[in-house]
């Protein structure tokens, strides 16, 4: 057997050909290629055997009569293990007859159809499911099939020449590109694995017999050719010691002349050119030079680390090059700061705070309009309820887009998971390294047919406290010096650092830069100390690798997270606290054992009647499940309901102390704040200290209680406080563990699916051919708020039937009077027999407004078609459109009726007077096309519903029906409007800027 091998492998060579490569994916099958045939896995012809002879012209049809036919015998089982195919477009319109072995005649097909007539074996009905009628297809012929729609706006294909972009069969214009971007949107959507989206495709293979489609996760990621591997840096560092070990690939900078190498090292600097012969340094890839850990108690090797903590560094500058293709994105960086108006003492955006103004005023390094900045944010994801395993992401966003579109273009710059928290002196320097070439050299882009190189400065760190002192490398809040802003000495009480707060006595000295580096030096010089306290000082252990990261200080960009510090610290531990047995006295009419219960229960029970708005990003669940809040319910509770939820039940002087800090919390986060604002909530802040420590004693003043007084100066550096918190990447770390579908090397499957996800437009744009792809894409992904959406912008699409017919006449009648105008331009003579008027655009009808639901018709009166008549100022029609809900300015409206008995209620909102209205009808009228809306005001009590020292307590206010009715434009509706109806009573409240839903 041995030797008949070498004896078959020896005749291939003697012949000229190639022995076939027996695979799972090759074996028992024929690849035909144009022109050419490759040889079959079969004993070769001896010399002087007559061959069968196939003709594999592509112009003409086959010629069935071979020069040798070999026929079966009667008695005798055959079997083919190959099957010969003519190379077609498409695969799946041939078929053989499995009864009989034999191919179909083709020849004589052929002569009876026609070349236009097309016929798929797929989509067609088959009256003779074993003999079919088929046309040979020449290779390079695509035939599309005729659409009943407007192929015209489909998206330009930037491969028209690839296998991507050819049908999958005659009948359709569906290709495998968009079969790959289907899928890939469904992968994201519903967090499918690899395998799963490779298992989407097999299915569509089966369906089309489409050998084109990929069939396994290397061939589907290289098609879809979306990551560079050059873009991921793996690391490896010691489970046992966190030393670093090496890189398991590297990509080493050499100059393609001299052949000099240039180590990329983690220090900043970076070499562009040769230094010998000054030619610019290009990239390969190298193997990593992984070594043991340099530990000399521990010397692992690194072969046996298989889950040793993991970090994967990803390329800043490749995914800001992806962003500069998108026009929106360069316009908003380019323009948008440019257009804020920059007023003494306001601060409406992180324009306006003092780090910012350092480097735009004066000719900064922001005052160019290519440059711009970024927040970046650092904190830890539980992988699992039962491990102790943790991912760290370092995510990026950009400050000069508008706040909308910040959460749209996240960047992710490194991953880590392992078992213990990262240490900031092997976590951080990767990051540095890319961080301060981008902002010393930047990145070089096109800008309208202009060369332009961006530079990229950081701005502002953001995370909780104990992340914070990790990652400068200071102590954390339980020392002495816990705090990173002051040097307050807390004092141990009960086994735990608490800061107190004394009556006539001075505030702590703020840290400053300067003393930063007095507390440095005096570190440097503690250095033989044995013990490690005696090595620190102030609070400070030493240098920290953000500190050499370039604009970017370490006392002045690390300001407090309200998100960490003011809800989930702060107002979860309150409310624990008032909800204890043991602080009954704090409630009225608390004698029973079981009053705390029942009280709970009281509450709730007024809860569970409150209908909130879709404006609000979460609703409100009961009391009693308020250890599972999340920290956007706290903010609810915080700004709407704590005050009026508990009065008549908590006592006078303890709601006071929630107001103080509600009013505070609501200073500073409106859209526009003054300075007025920030001193009222630095003093509020320090009431509601004083008093807290009062009431709830010393053991309980912790850290975060002192953080309160540090707030207002983060507002005076950054802007508001919706400006610099954690929400939106904090709804990023969702994303981030659906990407995670196995326990092995967690950050490189993070890395690539980000990189993937992000690139989708790009993808979509060179794979997507029909315009069904992409609407499909879209409305799949806009239920995760991943994919940039306008409602406003599609009218067409999202109007009721009756609503899409006025427009295509509108559209009709203009396209008319411009083709007439045209005509009479040219002196050329129009069939019609009076000019055609120009049709009347109104400038206050804007798109911003789409109506939803089916329409109703009214009849209006005489009374009322004069009053919508000086609404509009023009002549309104007898009849009308009446709408129960519509979206205006991307917030969502409803009628009075509709909003009764659900869940939430949107009928209430401002208009730009101030006026608070209800929303009792939706008109439009159908000559004017203008929406009106027919509202009754609410009158707010002046009484405010709480008494507090230094504000007035008005952004939750009592209001009571009235008969007054007013019809106005829509485009006097400014914002939604929160309300909420408790037993006997119903309040209103103003909804903060950055607590609705964009």
């Amino acid at each position: 057997m041995i030797s008949r091998k070498r004896r078959q492998y020896k005749s291939y060579e003697e012949t000229g050909g190639i022995p076939p490569r027996q695979t799972l994916h090759s074996r028992g099958r024929k690849v035909v290629k144009t022109g050419t045939l490759q040889q079959p896995n079969v004993e070769p012809v001896p010399e002087g055997a007559e061959v069968e002879q196939v003709d594999y012209s592509a112009h003409g049809p086959v010629d069935p009569t071979p020069t040798t036919q070999v026929l079966p015998q009667p008695d005798k089982t055959v079997k083919f293990k190959k099957k010969r195919k003519v190379n077609t477009a498409r695969d799946h319109c041939q078929e053989t007859d499995r009864n009989t072995g034999s191919s179909d005649d083709l020849a004589a097909s052929s002569d009876s159809a026609p070349e236009t007539d097309q016929s798929c074996s797929v989509h067609d009905s088959e009256t003779h499911p074993i003999v079919r009628q088929v046309v040979p297809l020449h290779e390079n012929n695509v035939f599309e099939a005729e659409c009943s729609y407007d192929c015209q706006d489909d998206p330009p294909a930037s491969r028209d020449n690839s296998e991507e972009s050819e049908p999958l069969c005659p009948c359709t214009k569906t290709t495998v590109g968009d079969i790959l971007f289907m899928t890939l949107s469904l992968g994201l959507r519903h967090g499918l694995t690899w395998a799963a989206q490779v298992d989407i495709l097999k299915m569509f293979t089966s369906i089309f017999c489409n050998k084109k489609i990929p069939l396994s996760k290397p061939t589907f990621l290289k098609m879809l050719n979306a990551v560079n591997r050059s873009d991921i840096e793996y690391r490896v560092y010691c489970k046992n010691y966190n030393t670093f070990m090496g890189r398991r690939e590297e990509w080493e900078r050499f100059c393609g002349v001299c052949n000099k190498s240039y180590e990329d090292q983690d220090d900043g600097e970076f070499v562009e050119y040769c230094t010998d012969c000054n030619n610019p340094l290009q990239e390969r890839q190298v193997k990593g030079k992984l070594k043991s850990c340099p530990n000399e108690i521990c010397e692992k090797n690194v072969k046996s680390s298989v889950t040793d903590n993991l970090l994967v560094s990803v390329s800043i500058e490749s995914q800001l090059q992806k962003f500069v293709k998108d026009e929106k994105f360069v316009n908003n960086v380019t323009q948008y700061r440019f257009k804020h108006q920059y007023i003494e003492g306001v601060y409406s955006d992180i324009y306006d705070g003092a780090v910012y103004k350092k480097y735009f005023l004066n000719d900064g390094v922001l005052s160019s309009q290519y440059n711009f900045s970024y927040n970046f944010f650092v904190d830890g994801i539980a992988y699992s309820k039962s491990g102790h395993k943790t991912i760290w992401p370092i995510y990026l966003t950009i400050n000069e887009l508008p706040y909308e579109e910040r959460k749209n273009y996240y960047i992710l710059a490194a991953v880590y998971c392992g078992d213990q928290e990262p240490k900031e002196q092997w976590f951080f320097p990767a990051f540095v390294a890319q961080a301060n070439k981008l902002s010393v050299n930047g990145f070089k882009w096109s800008h309208r047919g202009e060369n332009v190189t961006s530079r990229v400065i950081p701005l502002c760190l953001i995370a909780d406290s104990g992340a914070r002192s990790h990652l400068i490398n200071m102590q954390s809040y339980s020392a002495v010096y816990g705090c990173t802003f002051c040097y307050i000495q807390s004092q141990k009480i009960l086994g735990a650092q608490r800061f107190l707060m004394k009556a006539n006595q001075a505030p702590a000295p703020e840290r400053s830069l300067d003393s930063y580096k007095f507390d440095l030096a005096e570190v440097e010089k503690r250095k033989g100390e044995v013990q490690e306290k005696n090595r620190v000082f102030r609070g400070v252990k030493g240098n920290c690798v953000l500190g050499s990261l370039l604009y970017f200080s370490v006392i002045d960009s690390c300001p407090v997270d309200y998100f960490h510090c003011l809800l989930i610290g702060v107002t979860k531990r309150h409310m624990e606290l008032l909800l204890m047995p043991r602080n009954k006295s704090f409630w009225n009419n608390m004698r029973r054992e079981d009053a705390m219960t029942n009280l709970i229960a009281s509450i709730d029970d007024g809860i569970k009647k409150i209908q909130s708005t879709t404006s609000v990003i979460r609703g409100l669940r009961p009391l009693k499940d308020i250890a599972n809040w999340k920290a956007s319910e706290f903010r609810s509770w915080l700004l709407f309901y704590c005050v009026v939820c508990l009065k008549g039940f908590l006592k006078e002087k303890h709601l006071e102390l929630l107001a103080m800090l509600s009013k505070a919390a609501s200073f500073l986060l409106q859209k526009t704040v003054i300075h007025y604002h920030i001193e009222t909530a630095f003093r509020l802040f320090k009431l509601y200290s004083f008093y807290f420590q009062e009431t709830f004693g010393d053991q309980n003043v912790s850290y975060n209680i002192h953080l309160l007084s540090h707030i207002p100066k983060g507002v005076l550096s950054f802007g508001p406080l919706w400006t610099h918190n954690s929400f939106s990447y904090e709804s990023k770390n969702s994303l981030i563990l659906q990407l995670c579908k196995s326990p092995h090397h967690v950050p490189l499957q993070v890395a690539r699916k980000f990189l993937t996800y992000q690139s989708l437009p790009i993808v979509c744009s060179e794979l997507a051919r029909c315009k069904e792809t992409v609407l499909f894409s879209e409305k799949l992904l806009n239920y995760k708020h991943l994919v940039k959406y306008d409602r406003a912008n599609r009218l067409s699409l999202m109007q009721s039937t009756h609503e899409a017919q006025p427009l295509a006449k509108a559209r009709t009648a203009e396209r008319r009077w411009r083709n007439h105008a045209q005509r009479s331009a040219a002196g050329e003579t129009t069939h019609s027999a009076e000019p055609l008027a120009k049709p009347r655009k109104d400038k206050r009808n804007d798109n911003n407004c789409v109506l939803l639901g089916k329409p109703t018709s009214r009849t209006l009166s005489k009374n009322d078609i004069e009053k919508l008549s000086m609404v509009l100022q023009c002549c309104a029609s007898n009849e009308c459109l009446m709408y129960d809900r519509m979206y205006y300015k991307k917030k969502k409206y409803s009628t009075e009726k509709y909003g009764l008995d659900k869940k939430s209620n949107d009928s209430y909102a401002f208009l730009d007077s101030g006026e608070c209205v209800k929303i009792l009808h939706i008109l439009k009228d159908n000559v004017a096309n203008r929406v009106v809306l027919n509202c009754k005001i609410m009158k707010i009590v002046g009484k405010p519903v709480i008494q507090i020292p230094d504000a007035r307590f008005d952004h939750v206010v009592r209001a009571i029906d009235c008969d007054d009715k007013l019809l106005v434009n829509i485009e006097r509706l400014d914002r939604p409007c929160y309300r909420f109806q408790l037993p006997s009573k119903q309040y209103i409240a103003n909804i903060p800027y950055a607590c609705t839903v964009e």
